[in-house]
């Protein structure tokens, strides 16, 4: 039976370390030679917390599931801390009848009394995790108590001295205290500020330029008039991915440091923000008839899609509305869709200039489907190759040719080689697919004549599927002259 092994500790001082990875190889490689089970592959999360699914090689497990026979851990908690997520990785093995075990627990999922005993362990897991966070919040008050800053990077305008309090850095302080007199006494939005900002050269801590929602972050940060927040993010599990959430019932404690701005400005700030967030229109939950489709002329930046409070929907540059970096490009959908609908019925007249293009893509694609068949063998060949190195690797180890840190190394090297050899191959066969699913010029035209026909009839979804059969990019142009119409090139799928 093929054994996949998975490892897994939750601290990078652990994982740099090596020693509890080292230390449950070794166990699981005894154990292997035990039952003799043959070690298809190890599975190694360096310092993931086991709270969440969304950890790079367990994923990889799960995703090999028809692979091996047996999924193995050294205890039970080292695959999850989460009684709910533990029933849906349980579930996937079972639709492919992989037996779940655990080396220092007696517990074996091909039976009923194993099963059962694996529901136990996994509810005292999850009570120890709930437990250690529960022990972490205490710590954390404790620390805030005393007016200390209780961990992380500390925000923009501070750092953190030698007794663990904050302590101002003038030069980013300066920054601070410009957004904050921006929005409170100017009345200036958070996407007015940062374009200023990046502007006039200034930078975030990462050294990049600001945008709305960075400015946002400041501007709510209880922390620059003197009070330190406690629980304002909160986690909330997902589809076994952790999302934060800001509540508004968090606590505040007051800091031992110096404030960078008064309370007062920072209340008349956030006034201003709340007045704004009223009169502004909504991005969300708005079907977007264009989306993938719509991009800049000038800088090929995607256009994002907005709504005002009167209904109209537009689209604006991503790098004008996030920095400013570009022209306007305000254009509303009406006008994109009444640009679309005027060009198509000249296309279904010039059927004889379809046809020559069409001509001259299919000995395209041809010239293309060799090119691309001749890299996928090659390529194919390269990853057989990996595997056999790799094979070979197993037999040194075990005839003491090579060291156990060698093997762990070289093993590393060739499975990073083979997922890169991977990616590629999934990349080109997508491409091959594409080349392949093409469908000329006679399912084109029928395509527009559907479009001239009945476009307005069909439902959101119909029309959407149309116009990704037809169309391939859309253009917007500024153009030189003020409220002059926008240039829209329009690229289609010929």
């Amino acid at each position: 039976m093929k054994a996949a092994l998975y490892l897994r500790v939750s601290t990078e001082e652990q994982a740099s370390g090596g020693h509890s990875i080292e230390a449950q190889r070794q166990e699981l490689i005894k154990y292997c030679t035990a039952f003799d089970y043959k070690i298809y592959d190890f599975y190694v999360d360096a310092g993931y917390s086991a709270s969440t699914m969304d950890r790079p090689a367990l994923k990889k497990l799960l995703a090999h599931c028809n692979k091996y026979d047996v999924a193995l851990v050294w205890r039970l908690d080292r695959i999850s801390r989460d009684m709910a997520d533990l029933m849906k990785i349980l579930e996937i093995f079972t639709s492919y009848h992989v037996i779940f075990k655990s080396k220092t627990e007696n517990f074996d999922t091909s039976t009923a009394s194993g099963k059962l005993m694996l529901n136990m362990l996994g509810s005292f897991a999850e009570f120890e995790r709930s437990s250690i966070s529960e022990r972490i919040q205490l710590a954390h008050k404790k620390i805030l108590n005393e007016g200390k800053w209780r961990g992380g990077k500390p925000p923009l305008g501070y750092e953190i001295s030698e007794d663990k309090t904050l302590k101002i850095n003038e030069d980013d302080a300066l920054i601070v205290k410009k957004i904050f007199d921006l929005s409170a006494n100017k009345n200036m939005g958070t996407r007015s500020i940062a374009i200023h900002l990046n502007t006039l050269g200034y930078f975030t801590r990462n050294h990049k330029p600001f945008t709305s929602s960075s400015i946002v972050r400041i501007l709510k940060n209880p922390t620059y008039y003197g009070e330190m927040i406690h629980k304002r993010q909160q986690y909330v599990k997902r589809n076994g991915k952790k999302k934060i959430v800001y509540s508004d019932t968090y606590q505040t404690f007051k800091g031992f440091f110096t404030p960078i701005i008064s309370k007062d400005l920072f209340c008349k700030s956030e006034e201003n923000m709340n007045r704004r967030k009223k009169n502004r229109g909504t991005s969300s939950k708005i079907p977007n008839l264009l989306s993938g489709f719509l991009f800049c002329g000038d800088c090929k930046e995607y256009m994002l899609r907005n709504r005002r409070k009167n209904g109209e929907v537009f689209f604006t540059c991503k790098n004008y509305k996030h920095y400013g970096k570009c022209t306007h490009h305000y254009i509303s959908e009406n006008v994109v869709m009444k640009a679309i609908k005027k060009s198509i019925p000249n296309i279904e007249q010039s059927k004889s200039m379809i046809y020559e293009m069409n001509k001259k893509l299919v000995e395209e694609k041809e010239h293309k489907l060799h090119t691309i068949e001749n890299e996928i063998a090659t390529i194919q060949d390269s990853i057989r190759s990996l595997s056999r190195r790799k094979d070979k690797l197993f037999e040194l180890i075990e005839r003491e040719i090579i060291t156990e840190t060698d093997f762990i190394n070289r093993k590393k090297k060739l499975s990073k080689e083979k997922e890169a050899k991977k990616t590629l191959l999934n990349k080109l066969h997508s491409n091959l697919n594409t080349i392949k699913n093409y469908q000329g010029d006679k399912n084109f035209m029928l395509s527009i004549k559907s479009f001239n026909n009945k476009f307005d009839t069909l439902s959101f979804y119909t029309q959407k599927e149309l116009l990704n059969r037809i169309i391939e990019r859309i253009e917007v142009f500024d153009n030189d002259q003020p409220y002059a119409r926008k240039k829209i090139h329009i690229y289609y799928k010929i």
